[in-house]
């Protein structure tokens, strides 16, 4: 997806990662504020590193201040989160550390700054890329690369991209770094935060096609991941797994829809097996909760709905892990908007879920509390409602607040950081943003 920047719709989607710029004593008063301050100097090093690599590796006609080829923009999100609970670190998804906790405001979870650049060779050739300071897995806001790719367009609808490429397997999921895009301030935790994956190494082939009153596209990719995510003490590498999948969407009239399938066979083993050698565990139980060259498999649905004042949005997904330490993962959620004015009033509720998976070693095995502690790792089983208001104060600008309340079980410790010993399932997220892309 390139998003048009001249022209950025309210709602549905782009990408993004930053290093620290210290600030002084003053600045920590203010909740948030050393975040926010971190953030704004990681975009000014992305500016600084990209511009000038950017502005070589392109063509002369750069130079020529008519030339509309080469284009860039800007885009980002200064966001606060407020989780009440002090036995978990709330976090927008699984790729960030730690984030919000005991009532304590935090620019973490939300804050993204990126800036992207098209340059257009032809009407069916373009290459794009995209560079992002968001908070990530090592605790720094050092810029990433998200996009970088070649687009080459046929006239009869094919399309062939190749390079780093946003994953969007999910409805939405290679756009959900753009807070403008997006009705709320961050995509569904219970949907979203399971999947730390934002880009691919590869190339993806579609083709669109008349069908009905609608187009109907197909897609296929296959690829590389390049990422890390914290795992305690540790990182996991999913970095070089192999991935593949495909979607197909049919549009008619305000109507969107898509069904999705990807798979990734894991090239890293995770940390737990060598936590779990450590300790004294025999190899073949090691073996059965390994992550190495397992293969996770995800199928998707989803619809949205865009007329007028009213935004509609559903999705559903199943994770089907073939390892046994790891959790099948179940979530859904429907979120609605009604414009009114510059005024956006939204609510949804989403839900995820894991049907425990078993590993019984017989009666009296010492290593039994050990196994279930590890089945318990990538365990959820919560709701959560959310309900807020966006308001469009000027042209590519909003502000947001919006409230989540999680409602679970104890044992639901998945999609959050930190020391989780007292939890009981449920706290409240409060969450103030200011969004922009120009």
């Amino acid at each position: 997806m390139v998003l048009d920047f001249d022209n950025v719709p309210p709602f549905p989607g782009i990408e993004a990662a930053g290093d620290i710029l210290q600030t002084s004593d003053a600045s920590t008063s203010v909740p948030g504020m050393k975040q926010t301050l971190n953030l704004i100097g990681n975009l000014l090093q992305t500016l600084c590193i990209a511009a000038p690599l950017l502005v070589s590796s392109l063509s002369p006609a750069w130079a020529d201040e008519e030339s509309d080829a080469l284009t860039l923009h800007y885009f980002g999100t200064i966001g606060l989160a407020r989780a009440t609970s002090e036995h978990i670190q709330y976090v927008s998804d699984l790729s960030q550390p730690n984030g919000s906790s005991a009532g304590n405001w935090s620019a973490k979870p939300d804050s993204v700054l990126g800036m992207q650049a098209n340059y257009a060779f032809s009407d069916q050739t373009e290459v794009v890329t995209q560079i992002v300071s968001r908070y990530r897995y090592n605790g720094t806001y050092r810029p990433e690369v998200m996009w970088a790719y070649a687009h080459f367009t046929a006239e009869n609808g094919t399309e062939f991209r190749v390079g780093r490429l946003g994953t969007d397997f999910y409805m939405l999921a290679d756009s959900r770094l753009i807070g403008y895009t997006n009705l709320t301030i961050s995509p569904s935790l219970d949907f979203f935060g399971q999947l730390p994956l934002f880009h691919i190494d590869g190339a993806d082939l579609s083709k669109t096609i008349q069908a009905g009153n609608g187009l109907l596209t197909g897609k296929v990719f296959a690829g590389y991941t390049g990422e890390k995510v914290p795992f305690g003490d540790a990182n996991w590498n999913l970095g070089d797994s192999p991935m593949l999948g495909a979607n197909i969407d049919y549009h008619q009239d305000d109507w969107s829809y898509r069904l999705g399938y990807a798979q990734m066979r894991m090239k890293h083993d995770w940390p737990v097996s060598d936590q779990l050698t450590a300790l004294g565990f025999p190899a073949v139980i090691v073996e059965e909760l390994s992550m190495n060259n397992k293969t996770s498999r995800y199928y998707s649905a989803g619809l949205i709905y865009d007329h007028g004042p009213i935004q509609l949005q559903w999705m559903a997904n199943k994770v089907v892990q073939e390892s046994l330490g790891y959790q099948n993962y179940y979530s859904s959620y429907v979120l609605a908007g009604y414009s009114m004015g510059n005024l956006t009033p939204f609510a949804g509720v989403s839900r995820s879920y894991t049907p425990s998976k078993q590993l019984n070693l017989g009666p009296d095995n010492p290593f039994q509390a050990g196994v279930d502690h590890v089945l318990d790792i990538s365990h959820t089983n919560q709701t959560t409602w959310t309900m807020g208001m966006r308001w469009n104060f000027r042209r590519n600008m909003d502000v947001k607040a919006q409230l989540d309340c999680i409602r679970g079980k104890s044992d639901s410790t998945f999609l959050f950081r930190g020391n989780t010993l007292g939890w009981n399932g449920s706290t409240d997220v409060f969450s103030l943003a200011m969004d922009f892309a120009f």
